[in-house]
């Protein structure tokens, strides 16, 4: 007899179960807010690194060969292109 209460009495109600949930989702919604412009700031430095990276390159490369190099960027697609300036041809990298 012992037995069957004891297995009824385990484990948690509904009530208990709906509730865990819904504080879960309130600290998820909040930790997002508050992390979503940090996100967003990571992004921009890592880009802003890629672009400095990128230009030293152009500057060693110009450096390197003697010869003028241009970085030219495209709105429309969001990207730059570095080749060399004589010759159209020679592109060295797309980003």
């Amino acid at each position: 007899m012992t037995d069957n209460r004891a297995s009824r009495e385990a484990g948690y109600t509904l009530i208990e179960l709906a509730t865990a949930v819904l504080i879960l989702a309130v600290v998820s919604g909040v930790s997002f807010f508050k992390l979503r412009p940090v996100l967003e700031h990571g992004r921009v430095n890592s880009a802003a690194a890629t672009l400095a990276t990128d230009l030293q390159y152009a500057q060693f490369l110009a450096a390197r060969q003697r010869t003028p190099v241009v970085v030219i960027p495209t709105s429309a697609t969001k990207s730059y292109i570095i080749r060399d300036r004589a010759d159209a041809t020679a592109i060295y990298k797309t980003r």
